[in-house]
């Protein structure tokens, strides 16, 4: 006679096994969620990291163009120089044949003794007076303009080197922290401060210089322990060494709570 054993169920988990499983559950959704954090901060990480280096390739760029401008400006100063010095050669044979032609003329005319009583200078000497005074309103005037040329010249690569001198500022001030970057973008600052100082020019617009309204244009107010000191600079100015403002700085000005 056959005998049947009973059924034996599942065995069941204890309290201790469960919490174990529990905890080990509530881990691995914390190393989870921490492995995605890490993901999204590698993410961001690699894009800040992009960002910077687009931010050093037009950089470098601005700094080779304004290389070129400044170079083109001294092309046309070369230039300026050569025509001024042909003008000065032309003007100069005008005046010594003008000079030839009056010491003829004075030689052909007669003695002050021969002349008739209250006769006035020859008309040849009033026209070659009036020629030479001509010429000479002729080379003051191709002066002036060769000057002005040479001027605008160099003020446009000089604003141009002044501007990409803000832009490597702002990109340092705004980086992460990528080193390897920010000593690039420093290097390039160094070098068009440098090229700035070698053309005769000085930048304009320090922190905590006093505002000067000559030099310095506001274009906001902030709060301050000082009144009329400069804040912060919005965008750099630009002299030359005899003192002529190319561009004043654009700054926020402090003030007092009694001033506002």
């Amino acid at each position: 006679m056959r005998t049947h054993e009973p059924r034996r169920g599942r065995p069941q988990p204890d309290a201790v096994s469960l919490d174990v499983a529990r905890a080990l559950q509530r881990d691995a959704r914390a190393a989870h969620r921490a492995s995605e954090v890490a993901r999204q901060q590698t993410a961001e990480a690699r894009d800040q990291a992009a960002g910077a280096h687009r931010l050093l390739a037009e950089a470098q760029r601005q700094a080779a163009e304004a290389q070129r401008q400044a170079a083109e400006a001294q092309r046309q100063a070369a230039e300026a120089q050569r025509q001024a010095a042909e003008a000065r050669g032309l003007l100069a044979a005008a005046q010594q044949e003008a000079e030839d032609t009056r010491a003829r003329l004075r030689r052909a005319q007669p003695r002050p003794e021969q002349r008739e009583p209250g006769a006035g200078a020859a008309p040849e000497d009033e026209r070659l007076a009036r020629l030479s005074a001509d010429l000479a309103n002729v080379r003051r005037h191709q002066q002036e303009a060769i000057e002005r040329a040479r001027l605008d010249g160099l003020s446009r690569g000089l604003l141009i080197t002044a501007d990409v001198g803000d832009a490597l500022s702002r990109a340092l001030e705004t980086l992460p922290g990528d080193e390897v970057v920010a000593d690039g973008l420093r290097r390039l600052l160094h070098q068009v401060r440098s090229g700035l100082a070698s053309a005769g020019a000085q930048p304009l617009g320090a922190p905590d210089e006093p505002f000067d309204p000559t030099r310095h244009e506001a274009v906001g107010t902030t709060a301050g322990p000082r009144p009329d000191r400069i804040a912060a600079v919005v965008r750099s100015g630009v002299a030359l060494e005899d003192g002529t403002v190319l561009r004043p700085a654009q700054v926020v000005v402090t003030q007092t709570p009694e001033q506002s």
